[in-house]
């Protein structure tokens, strides 16, 4: 049990997640105040009092605490309480606890017949005097686990239309029909609410972004080469499903978050073993054909000597050998082929086949296979350009030498195209051009162009908003194992947009992306295990999923992980290695992590106490509107606490932070107007501000209100009224003692 601090607390008491008789009753009793205050405000008859509350009366079921939602994010991030209202995606806590509903009893929408309501005189002084001994307690407000209902992780980062660069054009001499077949990521059960495939266009891009090529190159595209297309280097085999990951749950582990279905399609032992035949047949043909080309590659045949080398690279038709494929590669560059050339810059500039990595190197190769007009090497040598590897970064050279590439329908230098568009950083932005080739890029079947084109469909960004067409390109890329088309996917299942809404999927998908070490998704994975969305809750796992998001800088994942850390949920509580975790997110500029942070040195947990740097952080965290942090700073300029009493910069702060929703901030101020302290005493707009705050759990302002009532003052009197606010202010207090372990 913490400290006490004179005047002040760490507790944020939360409205409860079901509806108790008391609740109901507070409901009621908020509604009344609004009509109340309407009763003084025109002068009515107090028969209003027994109306029917509407809806929209009834504070605590439609309040959504905002608290701590950061502006400027780009990406949509929240960072505070969101309760699912109307088409929001996100999910309520009956729609994401299973079995939530049956625990639940009748809703807020039946009004209690608050006459034959029990009153406990005993109980009520016990819990009155409980109430006393912490009088001013509770002032501050901090960002917990408890009021985090959406995995935030499921959102993408800002940065998700960043080019990733290096995902080098190749094009294989090896004959189709011995390519190897990729191996995607398995489809969780097939859903028929899943959008369907209706685009049977997917060979090629269509001409819409001729225009662009024109304008770079000052020329006409060639049709000639329009088919022209290159594979990656290293075709991706990522993502096979591996299972769950270890659970103490024994009806988790290795269950996944749904069954897998047959990747290839093999679902009996007919079509499986005439497969494995097939299989055998490819096999031996492809030794053939690597035996054929292995005596004229010796006899200096460069396109012999190009293709044996693609085979060893692939381990096709012969055992993979990369320092054999290179010096392959390497005779039929030394000839001028192209393809070779290329070949061996992406060998090179990785360090493949027991060579040093070497930019500048793979840069000269391009860049001789490029001015002979190898659209794969034009391609990887705008790649270079762009991220300034091997030569010096200039995005006007890399958009020549995309458009270049373009013509011949080459999807990386088109991904490249549609990047610098986005971005605008060879030229004027263009967001719907940039489409365009994200688009045609996509088609060819890159991975990551379908999910930035997904992306911009699921963001509305350059593209009105379509939901469906943007998880049919996230599917297709997420089964190629693109860690954030995984990522993208789960998101979509987690809001039910363009889908059908359904965790379990969700998390298959965050699963997925997560094995690949992609943070996003470990942090998304983390919040899924916390929350008990889709899997039992499990916050031990969800703490091992935060540790490892954590590692790679995720300021989510330290925000979320500290708070484990100092609630003692899932992980021994350690409030030293929150303290740790609350700083480095608190360096990143997160607005959640400087008002914890400013908790903990307010309290001396993990910390000496210290007044002036809790000050310090919160005000860093005021400034980036956390209006949790307003509404702490605002108590310590209200109680001359690390700074001098200032009643006036108390008010505004408070008055800021109200706006944003903040239960703290309303009582606070309510109080400040019903006792005319630092402003003109206003008992109506006070108990206004009360019982908005009351409407949301928060037991001071409860307290308070029953004053209010007691006297008449900015409300009609009503004993009864009172004591009821009384008696769910108990109640709440309780039970949030009993959750905190007090």
């Amino acid at each position: 049990m913490r400290e006490s601090v004179p005047g002040i607390t760490g507790n944020t008491f939360m409205y409860p997640l079901w509806v108790t008789p008391w609740e109901t009753a507070l409901e009621t009793a908020c509604a009344s105040v609004r009509r109340d205050l309407e009763i003084v405000d025109t002068g009515q008859s107090d028969s209003r009092m027994t109306d029917e509350p509407t809806p929209a009366s009834a504070g605590g079921a439609a309040h959504s605490d905002s608290a701590g939602n950061n502006a400027g994010n780009g990406t949509g991030k929240g960072n505070g309480t969101v309760k699912s209202t109307g088409n929001s995606g996100v999910p309520s806590a009956a729609d994401a606890v299973p079995g939530a509903e049956a625990d639940m009893p009748a809703g807020p929408g039946t009004k209690p017949d608050t006459s034959t309501l029990p009153i406990h005189d005993s109980r009520l002084a016990t819990g009155l005097g409980m109430l006393a001994a912490d009088s001013e307690s509770d002032a501050l407000s901090r960002h917990d686990d408890s009021e985090r209902r959406v995995a935030q992780h499921a959102q993408m980062p800002r940065d998700t239309m960043a080019f990733p660069a290096f995902d080098f054009a190749r094009e294989y001499a090896i004959p189709v029909d011995l390519m190897p077949e990729e191996l995607g990521v398995p489809d969780p059960e097939d859903d028929p609410n899943d959008p369907e495939d209706t685009d049977d266009d997917a060979s090629d891009g269509d001409a819409s972004g001729d225009a662009v090529v024109t304008a770079v190159l000052g020329e006409a595209p060639s049709a000639a080469s329009a088919a022209k297309g290159c594979a990656r280097a290293g075709q991706a085999t990522a993502g096979t499903m591996t299972g769950m990951p270890q659970s103490s749950d024994p009806t988790a582990a290795g269950r996944g978050f749904g069954a897998a279905a047959d990747g290839d399609g093999h679902g009996d032992g007919v079509s499986m073993l005439s497969a494995r035949i097939q299989n055998v047949t490819r096999a031996v043909k492809a030794a053939q054909v690597a035996e054929s080309f292995r005596e004229p590659a010796q006899d200096g045949d460069d396109n012999a000597q190009l293709v044996l080398a693609d085979m060893l690279s692939l381990g096709v038709g012969v055992m993979q050998d990369e320092k054999s494929a290179l010096a392959w590669y390497r005779k039929a560059a030394d000839q001028h082929n192209t393809a070779a050339q290329n070949a061996l810059g992406i060998m090179v500039f990785q360090g493949e086949g027991g060579v040093e990595p070497d930019a500048r190197q793979a840069a000269i190769l391009f860049h001789s296979a490029a001015e002979s007009g190898d659209a794969c090497a034009q391609a990887n040598l705008g790649l270079l350009y762009d991220a300034g590897e091997g030569v010096r970064r200039d995005a006007k050279k890399a958009a020549h030498w995309f458009a270049k590439a373009a013509q011949s329908g080459i999807a990386v230098a088109e991904l490249g195209i549609g990047t610098l568009l986005f971005n605008g950083n060879a030229g004027e932005q263009d967001l719907d051009m940039a489409a365009d080739y994200f688009t045609r890029a996509a088609k060819r079947g890159n991975a990551i162009a379908q999910f930035k084109i997904g992306i911009m469909l699921y963001t509305g960004i350059g593209r009105d908003h379509d939901y469906k067409a943007a998880v049919k390109w996230f599917r297709q890329s997420a089964q190629q194992g693109l860690p954030h088309g995984e990522t993208a996917l789960g998101r979509a299942y987690y809001e039910g947009k363009g889908v059908k809404r359904d965790f379990r999927k969700a998390g298959y998908w965050f699963w997925e992306a997560a094995q690949q070490g992609f943070a996003i998704a470990q942090g998304a994975l983390g919040d899924i295990y916390r929350l008990g969305y889709g899997v039992p809750k499990n916050p031990s796992q969800a703490a091992v999923w935060y540790s490892k998001a954590a590692e790679q800088g995720d300021t989510d994942a330290q925000f979320n992980l500290a708070v484990l850390y100092e609630r003692g949920n899932g992980v021994p509580q350690d409030y030293g290695q929150a303290v740790d975790l609350y700083q480095e997110a608190a360096a990143h500029g997160d607005g959640r992590a400087q008002t914890n942070l400013g908790m903990m040195y307010a309290f001396g947990d993990g910390v000496d106490r210290d007044y002036g740097m809790a000050f310090d952080w919160f005000a860093s965290a005021a400034e980036l509107g956390d209006p949790k942090a307003q509404t702490n700073l605002g108590v310590l300029y209200e109680q001359g606490m690390g700074v001098e009493q200032n009643l006036d910069h108390a008010k505004d702060l408070y008055t800021e932070a109200a706006k944003h929703g903040d239960r703290t901030a309303q009582w606070r101020l309510g109080a400040m107007y019903a006792d005319g302290r630092g402003v003109p005493q206003d008992y109506e707009k006070g108990a206004d501000l009360l019982a908005k705050a009351s409407s949301s759990g928060e037991v001071h302002a409860m307290m308070r209100l029953a004053d209010l009532y007691d006297d008449g003052l900015g409300v009609p009197q009503d004993a009864q009224m009172a004591n009821v606010l009384r008696e769910a202010a108990v109640y709440q207090s309780t039970k949030e003692m009993a959750r905190h372990g007090k």
